[in-house]
Parts: C-alpha cells; structure tokens; sequence
C-alpha cells in the first residue's frame, strides 16, 4: 500500500513536470527576439566622435572618416557605418610609426 503522502508528492511531480514540457513548448514556438539595427545617421555621429577624439590618425583611417562621413550625409547610412567601423578597427589595431 502507498503511503497518501507519497500519491500527492508523486502527482505534484508530474503536474510540474507537465507544466515545464508545456511552457517548453509555448516558449519554442514564440518568434525570435527582434535585432537593434545601428545604423542610424545617430550613430554615424557617434563612431565620427570617437575618431576625430583621437589626436593622430593614419592617412588610411582619415580617407575612412571622410567617405564615411559622405555617405552618412548622403543617406547610404549602413555603408558610412561600416567604413567608420573600419577606421575604428585600424585605429585600435594599427600601431603608428613615425
């Protein structure tokens, strides 16, 4: 004979067993989390600041400022960002030599 303490223990489990199967499921099925996009004219500024912050720039990282700076201001928006992003890299990558 089963103890009843044991019968409401065990059904307990498979009740919150179920429950974690069941949420399992409602969670797999929900659409992912929308992305931030950074590409905004905002940003561009942003990435525009932190360079011209720096007080020597390689030739190659100002030519990046520079069309990046054109293309934000002419709408091409993704395009200016990358090539900001670009001169970042090589500012943080890129050891100056005299």
């Amino acid at each position: 004979m089963v103890h009843p303490l044991l019968r409401t223990l065990a059904a307990a489990s498979r009740a919150a067993c179920c429950a974690v199967v069941a949420g399992s499921a409602a969670y797999a099925q929900e659409p992912p989390p929308a992305m931030v996009l950074t590409d905004t004219v905002e940003y561009c500024t942003h990435l525009q600041h932190l360079i011209l912050d720096r007080p020597v720039r390689p030739p190659d990282v100002t030519r990046l400022l520079i069309e990046g700076r054109r293309m934000c201001e002419h709408g091409e928006v993704r395009r200016g960002v990358s090539r900001l992003r670009s001169a970042i890299w090589l500012l943080h990558h890129r050891t100056l030599t005299p």
